[in-house]
């Protein structure tokens, strides 16, 4: 495989290491390339944070306790539990409300009378909510398994 361009960041465009098709003549990769390369790199973590909130999960399942009417957890099992619900609750409402959001601001924007293929520059701000709840559910996620690790080290006698 040939050697991957990178910026003066040590950035390299597109998750799937393939070298970008648009160069230009000094060599340079053009911004959309970037773009695309931030959208599948956060999508990736998306898709990655689920899974690790959804196996956070299944480990904690793996120390519950069976009494005759009820299941009991350890303690200290409850706040990763609990911060991979919420990662998950966040992942869902990253989705639902970047879409709402987006969506009313092209509706929005229809009613003013753009057309499918009008070029408008969305404000800034437009992208917080989402942004706000996408870096959440990765926090949350990097708490749950530090708490999960951390039980871990005290059941298996590595941390006193």
């Amino acid at each position: 495989m040939p050697p991957r361009r990178h910026d003066e960041h040590g950035i390299s465009p597109g998750a799937s290491g393939k070298a970008p098709e648009a160069l230009d003549e000094e060599g340079g990769v053009p911004l959309s390339d970037y773009r695309k390369a931030v959208g599948e790199y956060s999508a990736k973590a998306s898709d990655v944070a689920r899974t690790l909130a959804l196996s956070a999960i299944a480990i904690v399942w793996l120390f519950h306790v069976d009494k005759k009417d009820a299941t009991e957890l350890p303690a200290a099992l409850l706040q990763p539990l609990t911060l991979a619900v919420a990662a998950l609750a966040c992942d869902f409402l990253h989705y639902v409300v970047a879409s709402l959001i987006w969506g009313g601001w092209a509706r929005w924007k229809e009613r003013q009378g753009a057309a499918a293929t009008t070029l408008l520059i969305a404000p800034t701000p437009i992208n917080w909510p989402g942004n706000l709840l996408y870096f959440a559910k990765l926090v949350l996620v990097a708490l749950c398994y530090l708490e999960l690790l951390i039980y871990l080290g005290h059941r298996l006698g590595l941390l006193h």
